[in-house]
């Protein structure tokens, strides 16, 4: 039974259902949806970035008030007439903790324990071939975020490791940051009626107490049916996942598989420079280029919608131990 508890954990953190709602707008083919997506660190070591959570609502339509000024801002960039609008709402929670969970003190050297629970607004405008996302993510890191309690419930559920460093995790502050994405298809071909591959490229940036930093994006894509979609399935700040062109006649089905590579100039990182209103507490001496690997597939049918993501990172500081940082990513959604 224990054998089968861990089994089923497992291949939850590798598969996931995206089911889109039942509210459509007037534009064809497009339609109100969620997702949950989970970001567990691969074979749960229980290192490093150990979980991340989201939970998103996707309206298409551009009407929110909090979401007035990002509207304003990307419609500058983008003035297509055929473009759709698509405004996020989303709540997360991500954690971190030392290489170890056994020692009730990591040596200052290794990754500070830290949580973060936050709440996202995002604005998207899509063409056929891009992608405008700015997105706003405020919240609270420390004890506040929940992380802590989550960590230890959860690993005594399963039986696992008691985690015993949450004792010297990252104070409680409010924390925000800011993210601008662009997207664009440089390269699409078609190889069959159904069957095409293309290239996407993407910049954008990240401005906050969270993080500071530039990032840089390339992914090659080739399957059945492909949506004109942008991005893999990962947890960001751009909250830019599913966001997708819809088209008139889409098909009932699509299977594709994809890998790309990410780069990041990072100026600040609270997860690894500490916190910010505090000037002496727990922080490493971090890396300030940070590379990441990720491959992945999606497979739909009608209304079951399954994304995988496995991801391999650099080292993001210099005391690091145990290679390269490596997760899984699960997407998950249902109905209003």
């Amino acid at each position: 039974m224990k054998n089968f508890r861990h089994l089923s954990i497992y291949l939850s953190a590798i598969f996931g259902i995206f089911i889109p709602a039942e509210t459509f707008s007037e534009e064809i083919g497009r339609e109100s949806s969620t997702y949950f997506i989970v970001e567990n660190d691969f074979g749960f070591t229980d290192r490093y970035y150990t979980n991340g959570m989201k939970f998103a609502y996707l309206d298409p339509a551009d009407d929110w008030l909090i979401d007035a000024l990002q509207f304003k801002a990307l419609k500058y960039l983008n003035s297509d007439p055929d473009s759709q609008a698509t405004q996020t709402l989303a709540i997360g929670q991500d954690m971190y903790v030392s290489y170890t969970i056994d020692d009730a003190n990591p040596p200052i050297t290794d990754r500070p324990y830290a949580g973060w629970l936050y709440l996202t607004t995002g604005a998207h405008i899509a063409s056929k071939n891009s992608l405008d996302s700015i997105s706003v993510s405020v919240g609270i890191v420390g004890k506040y975020s929940g992380a802590e309690l989550f960590q230890k419930n959860y690993h005594k559920i399963i039986h696992a490791k008691k985690p015993r460093g949450w004792d010297t995790q990252l104070k409680d502050e409010p924390a925000f940051v800011i993210s601008f994405n662009h997207s664009e298809r440089v390269l699409e071909y078609s190889l069959s009626d159904n069957f095409r591959t293309d290239f996407i490229c993407s910049a954008g940036a990240n401005l906050g107490t969270v993080a500071t930093e530039g990032v840089v994006k390339a992914q090659w894509r080739f399957g059945f049916n492909m949506p004109y979609s942008f991005d893999a399935a990962r947890i960001d700040f751009a909250n830019s996942q599913s966001i997708e062109y819809a088209t008139a006649n889409r098909p009932g089905w699509h299977a594709y598989l994809y890998a790309g590579v990410v780069g990041k100039a990072v100026g600040y990182n609270m997860f690894l420079d500490g916190n910010v209103l505090r000037k002496y507490g727990r922080h490493v001496d971090k890396e300030w280029a940070v590379g990441e690997f990720n491959c992945g597939a999606s497979v739909r049918w009608g209304d079951f919608y399954i994304n995988y993501s496995w991801c391999v990172r650099s080292d993001e500081y210099k005391t690091q131990r145990g290679g390269a940082q490596i997760f899984s990513a699960l997407m998950l959604g249902g109905l209003f």
